[in-house]
């Protein structure tokens, strides 16, 4: 019964996996060179077929990256490769929280390990050759390097906590467990731009201007408050073409309690007018507006993790 379940689960990925590449697939059959009526004498026509051969590019080295990544965590499934980690991870200790650390700090190094000729491919090639990257190797090499001290110092931490409230409470931790994951994201949601964004970011306050009353004035008129607004200079690494979603190009922090919205340096410098570049800015409030209540559902959800957890392992 349970390999008849293990291969039902198998092929549900599988089938999953394969859908939602075509669904990718059914998506570039509406791309097209030819510059639609709509935009016509708005955006450049030789921009536009650049913009287009970048995206099919890009699609194709999506698809070959995920399905790399695909083909190696079936395998790691299929093969018990993580059972084999796991093996490891007790062969050197017999702690369980040392144990979880060096079986999940295996499983992400790999991960990462494998993903970084992809991330190079991608940024020194792809992007090189349509004119969008900025990124230096030193700064690709430092990023990196910080996201793994960072992803080990907090990941490992929150890791290594719930896993010591497991020891101490044990059938109760489940409860216990949700207050600390919940407390530590709301504490990340409202400290994340003082504590993280400057880590990889420099943010410069948005000085007085058509720009910031723009935004300022927008922002008051949907009932958002906003205490300050930054300007990170994004041109370092990309270029505001490079963009795949430029209304991304700002995003704000709702739950902090000193509000705070970030523009691109590039966007608030080369786009042609303030209005344009208050109005990508303005597509992140709607965000706001539903925010608060999917992050209350995911709270929820989280509860419901832990809870069946719990009623599993009695």
């Amino acid at each position: 019964m349970h390999e008849i379940l293990f291969w039902i689960i198998i092929a549900i990925i599988v089938l999953d996996f394969l859908f939602e590449k075509y669904l990718g697939y059914l998506n570039t059959t509406k791309w097209s060179d030819v510059l639609p009526d709509e935009v016509k004498g708005i955006y450049d026509e030789e921009k536009y077929k650049k913009q287009q051969a970048y995206q099919r590019e890009n699609y194709r080295f999506g698809l070959l990256t995920s399905s790399f990544s695909f083909t190696i965590t079936l395998s790691m499934i299929v093969f018990y490769g993580f059972a084999l980690v796991n093996g490891w991870a007790w062969e050197f200790t017999s702690n369980a929280i040392l144990a979880a650390l060096i079986f999940f700090g295996i499983l992400m190094f790999a991960s990462d390990l494998l993903s970084i000729p992809f991330d190079v491919y991608d940024t020194f090639k792809i992007e090189e050759k349509y004119g969008f990257n900025k990124t230096t190797v030193k700064t690709f090499v430092f990023d990196k390097l910080k996201g793994w001290l960072i992803g080990a110092l907090i990941g490992g931490g929150m890791l290594a906590l719930i896993i010591f409230i497991y020891q101490k409470t044990q059938n109760s931790f489940w409860i216990y467990a949700w207050i600390v994951v919940s407390a530590f994201s709301i504490f990340m949601a409202m400290f994340y731009s003082n504590l993280i964004v400057p880590l990889f970011n420099k943010q410069t306050p948005l000085e007085d201007g058509e720009l910031r009353i723009a935004i300022k004035t927008f922002s008051d008129r949907v009932g958002f408050k906003l205490d300050n607004i930054f300007v990170i200079n994004g041109s370092k690494t990309r270029d505001w073409a490079q963009q795949k979603e430029a209304c991304n190009a700002g995003f704000d922090y709702w739950y902090s309690p000193n509000r705070c919205g970030f523009i691109y340096f590039f966007l608030a410098h080369q786009q042609p007018s303030f209005k344009s570049c208050a109005g990508c800015g303005s597509t992140q409030f709607p965000h706001w507006a539903g925010g608060i209540w999917h992050f209350v559902f995911a709270r929820f959800l989280c509860f419901g993790d832990f809870y069946e957890l719990a009623f599993q392992k009695k």
